[in-house]
């Protein structure tokens, strides 16, 4: 039933911003963004195939900001012996895009950024 109270055409018993629904709106978006996995101050990295097999793990969140020169030897400490059989032959990609870890040493991994480790690929 529409009644002058709720007429959508004539904006009539519309609510306001202040109202209680776009309260719970706001309430709503709030609770998806705090249940987010991602902490303030970390960043997430993803390893596939050798690299999720030497760590054990197909994600995790790690502290940011850092130095894209230090995620290796932050990896080493965690996971001794991953330098020499996982990341010598691994692609990096920060945000998507794939990145040079030693031309780009200076570039900052910062909060909410997701690294991927990325095993060379072979077709067959």
């Amino acid at each position: 039933m529409t009644g002058p109270a709720n007429n959508p055409r004539t904006g009539i018993g519309r609510q306001t911003p202040t109202s209680s629904s776009s309260h719970n709106l706001h309430s709503k978006a709030m609770a998806t963004h705090s249940s987010n996995p991602v902490s303030q101050g970390t960043f997430t990295i993803h390893y596939f195939a050798t690299a999720s097999q030497f760590t054990t793990k197909n994600t995790e969140c790690l502290p940011a900001p850092l130095p894209l020169a230090q995620l290796s030897p932050l990896l080493e400490e965690r996971y001794p012996g991953i330098r020499e059989k996982v990341l010598v032959s691994c692609g990096v990609s920060l945000d998507g895009e794939y990145v040079d870890v030693e031309e780009d040493a200076q570039t900052i991994i910062q909060a909410g950024s997701e690294v991927a480790i990325i095993p060379p690929v072979s077709s067959g």
